[in-house]
């Protein structure tokens, strides 16, 4: 996505669906957060675009357009968004995931 297609998506973006939001904090608490419609569509207009959201840096090649921190933070905290605590502890021990997941497929 270019600097001219990440302004685009933010001047037409409206939110139109519930997030799933996974916060991963390795050997800490983070956890699975419900943000519904209402939620989003209240924390959206509370902040300006400019504000909801953070465009990439031109001259870098990013994957897209984030949410702000202000804005997530705004969002996990609303009163209608559902979280489940999750402590996220690394696995122990070194291990390729490549292989893991082909073993996984080779058991299907």
């Amino acid at each position: 996505m270019d600097a001219g297609q990440a302004r685009e998506f933010v001047r037409k973006f409206t939110p139109s669906c519930d997030y799933l939001i996974a916060h991963i904090v390795w050997d800490n608490q983070g956890g699975m957060h419900y943000v519904p419609h209402e939620a989003q569509k209240e924390v959206f207009n509370t902040l300006d675009r400019t504000r909801y959201f953070k465009l990439p840096k031109p001259g870098t090649n990013p994957r897209g357009v984030e949410i702000s921190i202000e804005a997530m933070a705004l969002l996990v905290a609303h009163g209608a968004t559902r979280t489940i605590p999750i402590d996220w502890r690394r696995p122990e021990g070194q291990y390729d995931q490549y292989e893991r997941w082909v073993e996984y497929w080779r058991l299907d």
